[in-house]
């Protein structure tokens, strides 16, 4: 079994909060799903090692804060970079509030939260356990795309059916040409400095760029490539060097 087949599966974050009297705590973790609709069930997965495992066994109920993008760096060294054996995770902290059930869940850089009381749990290091379909598994070629990453993949259907549509859009694109011409008209000499960028701006993009890109991603799955890489970099660089000295003449 490819091991790397793995690494594909999707997940999303969270922070689930607990409060053992009068301690609260919380971690980040990464699978919270709806496991049943009637009734409604959450089923959520804690690492062993965590402080908040051990206190949500205890106390049996807890809150799932849904993380979204808006979330900043400080949030997840909060709850995710030190232990809460060690220190008060909400200590001097305030951007949560208290559920009915009176465990806190957190307010900034979330978009949801569910309160959540425990009706079983499953210790699945302990037999018996099931691992299903890892029998054969491998990773594809192919990427895996959002819901939010396929509405904006295409900007004519957001646009109304053409790519600018509004008037700062093609201000954006007219002023800079307009302001080029009259440059290139006082200053002759100026279209020198426009094949120059030119010039260097095709190499890098047609080779440059997409060469150590593809070098840097495959190299190791594709050793044999890797020459190729450096090879196409490298012309890339004498052609940009090279187109470079000709636009001066």
């Amino acid at each position: 079994m490819d091991k790397k087949a793995m690494y594909k599966l999707s997940y999303g974050l969270y922070i689930v909060t607990t409060k053992d009297g009068e301690k609260a705590n919380g971690c980040i973790v990464n699978t919270a799903i709806q496991a049943a609709s009637t009734p409604n069930q959450l089923c959520i997965c804690i690492n062993k090692a965590n402080y908040t495992h051990d206190m949500v066994l205890k106390t049996g109920v807890f809150n799932v804060s849904v993380l979204s993008k808006t979330a900043l760096f400080p949030l997840y060294q909060r709850f995710g970079f030190q232990s809460g054996r060690e220190v008060d995770k909400f200590a001097d902290y305030t951007a949560y509030k208290n559920a009915e059930n009176g465990v806190p869940y957190i307010i900034e850089g979330t978009n949801a939260y569910l309160a959540v009381k425990v009706s079983q749990t499953v210790d699945p290091s302990q037999p018996p356990a099931v691992e299903a379909g890892k029998e054969n598994a491998e990773p594809l070629l192919q990427e895996s795309v959002s819901v939010e990453e396929a509405l904006i993949a295409d900007p004519r259907e957001l646009k109304g059916g053409v790519f600018i549509n509004d008037g700062a859009g093609v201000a954006a694109r007219v002023v800079p040409l307009v302001i080029m011409t009259i440059i290139a008209y006082l200053w002759p000499k100026f279209s020198n400095v426009v094949s120059i960028t030119g010039a260097s701006a095709t190499s890098f993009v047609n080779f440059i760029f997409p060469t150590m890109l593809h070098f840097v991603v495959f190299r190791k799955d594709h050793k044999a490539l890797a020459v190729l890489d450096v090879l196409l970099t490298a012309f890339g660089i004498f052609a940009a060097v090279l187109g470079t000295y000709m636009s001066l003449f």
